[in-house]
């Protein structure tokens, strides 16, 4: 008996030792698999990462220009395009989607090359004419905010947004970065008529008329030309970023305030007044003529779309409009005299009353008087009321002002919705980002593949976010 229980032990030692053995042997061959199924994916995902740092640094042959320069132009400079072999243009995404197809075979891929927030300059340009103070004022209390607004967006990304403020005048003793304060008047240039039309133009920019000789003021023309100022800005900013590749990418937001026709919404006949003339014949022109002057700017509105659209990915102009009715009208206006002889006796009506103005009367269509709160009497020596100044000119003047934003990606923004003013900016901001992506192949979310994602710096682009999913063969 003894000796049938240590038999049946034996083979029951035996028998569970078989099982273990098999037991282990089976684990050592899953960890082994297991192993050599992680070092192929392993090698997968480091031939895969190591050909798409080929891929960005080959040549491609058409244009014989590295991939990395192609994609760098297509996502800052927006050139979908790139001049190939004896001139024939070519299609940048076709041509990188045909070299992909070579490294990964066609359909096995889907890579987004987009470009990281960069630094961001935002250039306000203010029609510097005394109608447009109260703008001035409203946007400086609130530019913390926009930069503030600007700058959530950028997150922890380790860009930002800053400031520049341009105001245009003729008058140098004005200071006229007075408005925004000693926060931000060291960030604050005026700009008068020899910045803008004395430097090396790239427009063929309409400059005023020859005013010697003539009652039209330069001022009156400068103050206003928000085209002439936004392009001067442009200039100014590409001129900081000259020759840094690595800031090719920085993005300009230009921003015009001003609630006039480029140039100022005097009509020419205005400029064109020799001083043999009565001196009181510009004022009655400046403040009675309907005209709206729209032609004058047209070539340089022409070439200001242009010119923007050189950085179109990099340069958006969201202008902001003001049609308030704060002109101020001098009561010593209305002891303005003029003969019959002079060209504008019939915009005088036959009498004023005390507390009214020329533009109460329909001889002079050019203005209307303001009310409600608009209506401002002023106390101080120079009395003066507030009037409404060029009513006509305000669909001319949306015309312009979406002329140069359309084709840059903005839009206009009316300062009585000035609490929108920093989102329209930062949604328009966001919106330029958006646009500068590069999608190549196609989404397949049923296969295996391998992903990374990665920030690399390219040349004319800066840091740049590259995902890419490549697919597994079928076996």
């Amino acid at each position: 008996m003894a000796l049938l229980e240590d038999i049946l032990s034996m083979i029951l030692i035996i028998f569970f030792l078989i099982i273990g053995i098999v037991i282990l042997t089976g684990q050592i061959f899953t960890d082994q698999i297991k192993d050599i199924g992680e070092e192929h994916r392993s090698y997968l995902f480091d031939y895969y990462s190591t050909g798409m740092n080929s891929f960005m640094n080959l040549r491609e042959t058409n244009t014989n220009l590295p991939v990395h320069i192609l994609i760098g132009n297509y996502i800052s400079r927006g050139e979908t395009r790139a001049a190939g072999r004896d001139g024939v243009s070519i299609n940048v995404s076709d041509e990188l989607e045909n070299l992909l197809n070579e490294f990964y075979g066609e359909n096995n891929y889907y890579a987004e090359i987009r470009q990281a927030y960069t630094d961001t300059t935002l250039s306000f340009v203010f029609d510097g004419s005394n109608s447009n103070r109260n703008e001035k004022r409203i946007i400086g209390e609130r530019l913390n905010s926009i930069l503030n607004s600007v700058n959530e967006i950028f997150g922890d990304s380790g860009v930002s947004a800053s400031a520049k403020i341009y105001v245009l005048t003729e008058e140098s003793e004005i200071d006229a970065c007075e408005p925004f304060g000693d926060i931000h008047r060291d960030k604050c240039t005026n700009l008068n008529s020899n910045k803008i039309y004395g430097d090396d133009t790239y427009l063929v920019v309409n400059r005023p008329v020859d005013l010697s000789g003539r009652h039209g003021f330069v001022g009156d023309y400068v103050e206003s030309d928000w085209l002439g100022g936004i392009v001067h800005a442009e200039k100014l900013f590409r001129r900081s970023i000259l020759g840094v590749d690595e800031r090719e990418q920085d993005v300009h937001v230009v921003i015009p305030v001003f609630d006039q026709l480029s140039s100022s919404s005097i009509s020419d006949g205005c400029f064109d007044i020799p001083r043999s003339q009565s001196y009181g014949n510009y004022i009655i022109c400046r403040l009675c003529d309907p005209e709206c002057p729209v032609e004058r700017t047209e070539e340089q509105l022409a070439d200001a779309i242009n010119y923007f659209l050189d950085r179109n990915r990099n340069s958006i102009v969201i202008p902001i409009f003001s049609f308030d009715c704060n002109f101020q009208y001098l009561y010593e206006w209305n002891e303005i005299s003029l003969s019959s002889n002079d060209p504008y006796y019939n915009y005088i009506p036959p009498s004023v009353g005390e507390f009214e103005t020329l533009c109460h009367h329909q001889e002079c269509p050019g203005c209307r008087p303001a009310t409600g709160s608009e209506r401002i009497d002023s106390t101080d020596e120079s009395r003066y009321q507030n009037v409404c100044f060029k009513d006509q000119c305000q669909q001319s003047i949306l015309s312009q002002m979406n002329a140069i934003a359309n084709p840059t990606g903005g839009e206009g923004v009316n300062i009585a919705n000035v609490n929108l003013i920093a989102d329209q900016i930062t949604e328009k901001l966001e919106a330029a980002f958006e646009r500068r992506v590069l999608v190549l192949g196609q989404k397949e979310p049923e296969r295996t593949r391998y992903v990374f994602e990665r920030k690399i710096l390219l040349p004319t682009l800066g840091y740049t976010e590259v995902y890419v999913q490549i697919y597994e063969l079928p076996k």
